[in-house]
């Protein structure tokens, strides 16, 4: 396994113990599935990693964002079921709490922003031949291009997936079915639409759009089993593209947010 020394290498880099070294831990399998509502996508990455050393590690997640992305959930499942959520704590506080619980023996996570770009999530107590499911969940903005409203997922999603990794690994039988890359993005917009495009991997055997019977205004793209070894690019073209509209949203407790578009 290839040692590395890169704070903003993408994924899960773990700390070997006798040494500031790292080592990135293979990531065995992606799911994303994304919704886009006019110009705001919510994107869900789950990610596999495993803990190839035989011993335990304090390993660090680094998840790149764009600069219109905000990350709105995060969570870290091992196989036996114990979900770790993410909340949100004073700076001080969070860190005495992980801390706490490193020495107590638990496993916890700890995240925090090295860069307004880079999401940090810090895992303390990754056993030996450990699978970790990692969740992340963002809101985006989105742009157009010409006409079209123009949904982008990045490369480093899946940037060290392979189905060739040395020793052969299996996912867990709880997590079987994420072996692999998949990719699902619903598109709902404010008119039909018109054509769903991608000009990156529309050529792939795996690409398919189902668009729903009951509503011209509901479409869904999907890959299956892809190499995303290059940005994927989806363009979706609606009849009123043009047209002002506003997209809002009610909280948990009522409260409201709103987003007013105009497209020239």
């Amino acid at each position: 396994m290839t040692q590395v020394d890169d704070d903003t290498l993408y994924g899960l880099v773990g700390r070997l113990s006798l040494s500031e070294n790292r080592v990135p831990l293979p990531l065995l399998g992606v799911t994303v599935e994304a919704e886009v509502h006019d110009f705001i996508a919510q994107v869900k990455v789950v990610q596999v990693y495993t803990n190839t050393l035989a011993h335990s590690l304090e390993a660090t997640y680094h998840f790149p964002l764009d600069e219109a992305a905000s990350v709105c959930q995060f969570s870290a499942e091992s196989p036996d079921g114990t979900v770790v959520e993410g909340i949100v704590r004073e700076k001080s506080a969070a860190k005495r709490e992980y801390r706490n619980a490193i020495r107590a023996g638990h496993q916890a996570q700890l995240g925090e922003s090295v860069r307004p770009d880079i999401l940090s999530i810090t895992v303390g107590n990754l056993p030996q031949k450990e699978q970790l499911k990692i969740n992340v969940t963002y809101v985006t903005a989105l742009k157009n291009e010409g006409s079209a409203v123009r949904f982008l997922l990045p490369t480093h999603v899946g940037q060290r997936y392979s189905q060739q990794n040395s020793p052969p690994m299996i996912l867990n039988t709880k997590w079987r079915e994420m072996g692999g890359i998949g990719v699902n993005v619903k598109f709902c917009m404010r008119s039909p639409i018109k054509s769903l495009v991608s000009v990156t991997h529309g050529h792939e055997s795996s690409w398919s759009v189902l668009m729903d019977p009951l509503c011209a205004c509901k479409s869904t793209v999907s890959l299956t089993d892809t190499a995303l070894n290059r940005d994927l690019i989806v363009l979706c073209k609606e009849e009123d593209a043009h047209k002002p509209r506003v997209f809002v949203e009610i909280g948990e407790r009522g409260t409201m947010a709103g987003v007013v578009t105009l497209f020239p």
